[in-house]
């Protein structure tokens, strides 16, 4: 494994709302010189084989992941799952759920879109995803390609966005089974991106520590649009509490095209020292 560059924990494929292979997107990281990748799709491992096979004899560590969607009421609460191991099969099936609450959604998304005066397809969102599980980013780049939004944060703040007009609430776990899915799989949980629990300082700390009880091990310090503020308060939370910390770009390819693979929408870099300390942790799991 190259020990000179850094990471990128917390990147998505074509397999949920990206635009690259599980293949593609370990290649690219190759060409910049990162030392691992984590493949974490939203609420499935569809790719993480292909995306293991493409980092084998290859100068490049390739952590299985996920993504998955919690329950939780005042902003958006996603776990990610890193170093999945076992039971596997078992992990899919539970997914699969998430996965249908997806199919079950996203028609009714389009007809609030069509009841709006919008005249977006199901069959052009269908072409846009390709493979892929359908989400809300296929839906959004189907309203920029007809010219209703300008761009993505556009589609997402006047039409796809929680509470929004043509929002549509879908089922998820609750964050204690989301991080019981992990490790039944030998994963380390990790809240990513906290700053979407929209919490300030102090009560983030104690839904860190209630989330901590049920096994929660890590926290996203570095994201792809952190202010310096934000990384420095993640950190210190994290010391605190004892998470471990862990960051990455959350890279879409062009689905976001504003974040790069590694580098977030800036100069973002993830040590290399977060993933020893995650990995130590999954050793502890047996």
């Amino acid at each position: 494994m190259n020990l000179s560059g850094f990471i990128d924990l917390h990147t998505h494929s074509i397999c949920s709302d990206g635009t690259l292979t599980p293949k593609e997107l370990i290649n690219y990281a190759l060409s910049i010189s990162l030392s691992a990748i984590a493949l974490t799709d939203h609420d499935t491992i569809e790719g993480v084989n292909e995306a293991v096979e493409a980092g084998k004899n290859r100068d490049i560590r390739v952590i299985t992941g996920v993504e998955i969607s919690a329950e939780y009421k005042n902003g958006t609460m996603h776990i990610v799952g890193l170093f999945l191991q076992k039971n596997l099969e078992g992990l899919r099936k539970s997914l699969a759920r998430l996965q249908q609450a997806r199919d079950e959604r996203n028609p009714l998304i389009i007809k609030r879109l069509v009841d709006l005066g919008i005249p977006v397809t199901f069959e052009k969102v269908k072409e846009i995803s390709g493979t892929g599980q359908i989400g809300r980013p296929h839906i959004a780049k189907a309203l920029m390609e007809i010219g209703a939004v300008q761009n993505f944060d556009d589609a997402f703040l006047r039409y796809l966005g929680k509470g929004k007009a043509a929002y549509v609430d879908k089922f998820r776990f609750s964050s204690v089974n989301a991080i019981n899915m992990i490790k039944d799989a030998g994963g380390v949980a990790i809240l990513a991106h906290p700053n979407t629990l929209n919490l300030e300082e102090n009560k983030l700390e104690k839904k860190l520590i209630e989330l901590k009880t049920f096994g929660l091990e890590g926290i996203e310090t570095i994201y792809c649009n952190y202010s310096k503020a934000q990384t420095n308060m993640y950190a210190n939370l994290a010391k605190k509490i004892d998470l471990a910390q862990s960051g990455g770009s959350d890279f879409h390819g062009a689905n976001k095209a504003d974040t790069e693979l590694g580098i977030g929408e800036g100069s973002m870099r993830v040590p290399l020292s977060f993933l020893l300390e995650l990995e130590k942790r999954a050793a502890n799991h047996g």
